[in-house]
């Protein structure tokens, strides 16, 4: 998330060491370039700034818009061009299925999530960068900034503005959560389900991504999001498959043994907190709404500990029955 801020910082920090023309940023999904295969977007970079035998730093942004990217970038590795390429996208099986044949010892691919607390609190300055060598407790427990403030500062606004780094910055709780709104349907929602996916159900799109926005945190139920929006349970179950594909909605599934492993029930979550109150349109009073914040928080939980899972070649889950539930089971490597 936030992916061409990324680039757009690597940019600037590039042109500290290198010049302009040895740096090429491509908008892939531009109406102007997508569906142009990149090797000859790139050819005509070559040609108009770059000799071909020089080094350049390639930045790809939203690469899967450019039809045989992944081909394209396997003859640069192959031919040991002299190419430095960082590319970003933003749905799952057009990269993976792009990668699969091509990428294995050619590239290496990054999961990038939302901003954590502690990449919010740089943002904002009320942490220091030299401070992350005491991730993960040490930060709370010697914090530059007093507890007091971070509980005035920090939460309230990584819990309604957070993981983006264009809402992240904006001062105004009104003006951030129009930025996500726009961005999730327009783009998101919208154009991505449109244009890659063949999606036209727009009305029960909405209608779902809000469920899940209202009910974040909750065991998903097919039958009930049918009865609710009118579409068949198949259709819901492939929206939600499409919603996770675009990085916006993550499951965790139970950790069950025997032959209720074989239809496990998935708990749906918003792939950050901030969006639950930018598509509900509350503000600053959802803080004293106990039940709101109960799906908040456990939100923010999920998306810092499936990160941590992920990162570490673990697994996350849920236990329950019928004495209770588990909200958070973490499984890692070596560890029983």
């Amino acid at each position: 998330m936030g992916k061409t801020t990324i680039l757009l910082q690597i940019v600037r920090q590039l042109l500290k060491s290198t010049t302009a023309q040895a740096i090429c940023y491509l908008r892939l999904d531009d109406p102007d370039l997508a569906g142009q295969p990149l090797g000859r977007l790139v050819d005509l970079y070559r040609k108009s700034c770059r000799s071909p035998n020089r080094l350049a730093y390639l930045l790809l942004d939203e690469v899967h818009g450019s039809p045989g990217w992944a081909q394209q970038m396997k003859s640069w590795v192959d031919g040991n061009e002299p190419n430095r390429v960082l590319a970003t996208g933003s749905l799952a099986p057009h990269l993976t299925d792009g990668s699969r044949e091509s990428g294995p010892g050619r590239w290496d691919e990054v999961v990038v999530p939302p901003l954590g607390l502690f990449e919010y609190a740089l943002l904002q300055g009320l942490a220091k960068e030299e401070e992350a060598r005491l991730l993960p407790d040490g930060w709370w427990e010697r914090p530059q900034v007093p507890v007091p403030q971070l509980e005035r500062d920090l939460w309230p606004g990584y819990l309604l503005k957070g993981g983006f780094p264009a809402s992240a910055l904006e001062n105004d709780v009104t003006t951030a959560h129009q930025r996500l709104r726009e961005d999730i349907y327009e783009r998101a929602l919208v154009r991505d389900m449109a244009v890659y996916f063949g999606l036209r159900s727009f009305d029960t799109l909405r209608h779902l991504f809000r469920y899940v926005a209202e009910q974040s945190s909750c065991i998903a139920n097919t039958k009930v999001l049918s009865a609710r929006s009118g579409a068949s349970a198949a259709t819901i179950a492939d929206m939600l498959v499409r919603l996770r594909e675009t990085f916006l909605v993550a499951q965790t599934l139970p950790f069950v043994r025997g032959k209720a492993a074989l239809r496990p029930r998935p708990k749906l979550y918003l792939c950050d907190a901030s969006l639950r109150s930018a598509v509900l349109l509350h503000g600053p009073e959802i803080f004293q709404d106990a039940s709101a914040l109960g799906y908040i928080y456990e939100t923010a939980a999920h998306s810092h500990l499936a990160h941590l899972a992920r990162s570490r070649g673990g697994e996350l889950s849920y236990w329950r029955d019928e004495r209770g539930e588990v909200d958070f089971l973490m499984a890692l490597p070596g560890r029983s």
